[in-house]
Parts: C-alpha cells; sequence; structure tokens
C-alpha cells in the first residue's frame, strides 16, 4: 500500500470528485493547496497533481494521502511520477503575469544597478500582456 501504488482508475475517480464539487472545495476537504509548479492534464482541464495523487490514494487504499503525508510530494518523484506512470499528462501552471515580470533579471554593473532596468521593466510588462513566451528574445542590438 505504497503512495505510489495509487492506479489509473483511482486517479479518475478523484479527477470526477474534483469536477463535482470545483477546486476549491476539493483542495478544502482535503487540505491541499493550489499547484503553483505541476498540474495534471486530463480531457483539456487543469488540477492540481499533487492533491489528485493525494485523493486517489483515498480511491485505492480507503484513505486520502494528506499533503504533509510522508511520501508525497508534489515533485516529479512522487506526484508526477506516479500520475505519469499511469499514461497521464503533467504539465507546468502557465506563467501568471506577476510570476513573468518576476522573472526579469537585468545585470548589474561593477558600478551599481543598471540604468536600463526601467526601461526593461516596461519593455517585459508589454510583452507579458501580448502574450509572448518568458524569456523571449529582445532582438539582436548591437
Amino acid at each position: 500500500m505504497a503512495p505510489s501504488e495509487i492506479t489509473r482508475a483511482g486517479i479518475l475517480q478523484a479527477i470526477a470528485e474534483h469536477d463535482r464539487i470545483g477546486p476549491e472545495a476539493f483542495r478544502d476537504t482535503y487540505g491541499f493547496r493550489a499547484s503553483a509548479t505541476y498540474l495534471l492534464e486530463h480531457e483539456g482541464n487543469l488540477y492540481d497533481s499533487k492533491a489528485i495523487a493525494g485523493v486517489a490514494h483515498k480511491y485505492d487504499f480507503g484513505v486520502a494521502l494528506k499533503p504533509s503525508s510522508p511520501g508525497l510530494s508534489g515533485g516529479l518523484k512522487h506526484a508526477v511520477a506516479w500520475l505519469q506512470r499511469e499514461d497521464f499528462t503533467v504539465v507546468a501552471p502557465p506563467k501568471t503575469f506577476h510570476r513573468r515580470v518576476g522573472d526579469v533579471r537585468p545585470t548589474r554593473r561593477a558600478t551599481g544597478p543598471a540604468l536600463h532596468r526601467p526601461v526593461l521593466l516596461l519593455w517585459a510588462i508589454g510583452q507579458a500582456l501580448a502574450g509572448a513566451p518568458p524569456h523571449a528574445d529582445m532582438g539582436s542590438h548591437t
């Protein structure tokens, strides 16, 4: 009864419960938070990978795993690997505007902050609003 032994049937039942009661109620019922790292993608919908894996355990073994259960993490070696083993697709969540702007890392000069920082931030905001992928090329500047 290792957590990694969840089955496709248990995962599908956890997804059905999630769909029936909604994501907030699902997370609240079992004590999970929204995933910031990996999402389970199934039939065009996205689900919190760790929460689905933990609740799938309930359908396979009679008791849901709690977020703090030993052997359960939302990382690549636990929930993600278990879901992928059962032929589910796991993806990184789309970056929100705030996360994309937070990825901006201008260079620093030996004399202090780079003076182009405000311009770079405005460019990043424009790129985020335009839906450009993170770290989009600013073009060649020679």
